[in-house]
């Protein structure tokens, strides 16, 4: 089995920003309060990754996970979501051509206080997608229980899920 490239996962990352950008631009007029918390959440850690790691150096980098904008304009008007995801969508580009065994730290607090933890690009890139898929999981969800149109029938579902329900017919 080979290793995941940085530029498959940046790929994947992109592909998931633009559906969650046609998600938000899609939803009916009102409802963008129960998904925007989740956007924004998203976009912050994607955020803290393009500050933290400048996409032309290749030294030691440490994300500081920690240390999010939190912007409430994001999680409140759809506007300046849509407008972070195009920025960040057009920076995380830059990143496809790291090497995924670079090294890498990153700082996140888990309930123990701050702690840094050594690590790899492509391990980083993954932590980002697959806590973006999480979230478009549960912005899924809300939107199925609100009849919300998603948009494409894979939108916050893992590719291991669809491919293990393509398989079995089973969803678990």
């Amino acid at each position: 089995m080979r290793y995941l490239t940085c530029s498959e996962i940046v790929e994947s990352s992109c592909a998931g920003l633009k559906d969650c950008r046609e998600f938000i631009k899609a939803l009916p007029a009102g409802t963008y309060s129960s998904f925007g918390p989740h956007a924004r959440h998203v976009l912050d850690f994607y955020g803290c990754f393009i500050r933290d790691v400048p996409s032309n150096y290749f030294g030691m980098s440490c994300v500081n996970f920690v240390k999010r904008n939190r912007d409430r304009n994001i999680e409140k008007v759809p506007y300046f979501a849509l407008e972070s995801i195009d920025r960040i969508v057009d920076q995380l580009g830059e990143y496809g051509s790291r090497d995924s065994f670079e090294e890498i730290e990153f700082i996140d607090d888990f309930g123990c206080g701050e702690r840094k933890i050594s690590s790899t690009m492509g391990a980083v890139l993954h932590k980002l997608w697959d806590h973006a898929i999480h979230h478009y999981g549960i912005m899924r969800v809300i939107a199925l229980e609100r009849m919300i149109e998603l948009p494409n029938q894979d939108f916050g579902i893992h590719p291991s899920t669809i491919k293990h329900v393509h398989f079995t017919g089973k969803r678990d």
